[in-house]
């Protein structure tokens, strides 16, 4: 029970900690892509590029792993690259 419930604080913590995605070098034009984001069930993620491109997928096939897969390549193809995963939820 113990385990659980520090894996249970430390899960809110890490989400709660994750807000910081609009922090990274998003374009303001992404600040909306980013609310519909948070506002959607998951499994969800939300990647952001160096030059301000976002993406965001939902509920690929497969679970987490094929949902940030496919946030990181779509955030690829719009942008020139330096695409990373910064939020992912369930």
């Amino acid at each position: 029970m113990i385990k659980i419930s520090t894996l249970a604080v430390s899960a809110v913590l890490l989400l709660g900690s994750m807000e910081p995605a609009k922090a990274q070098n998003m374009s303001p034009g992404c600040n909306k892509i980013y609310w519909n984001y948070k506002k959607a069930k998951g499994p969800k993620a939300f990647a952001v590029g160096n030059n301000g491109s976002c993406s965001w997928w939902r509920g690929a096939n497969g679970g987490m792993a094929p949902t940030q897969h496919k946030a990181f390549n779509d955030c690829k193809r719009q942008g020139k690259g330096g695409c990373r995963v910064v939020e992912s939820a369930f």
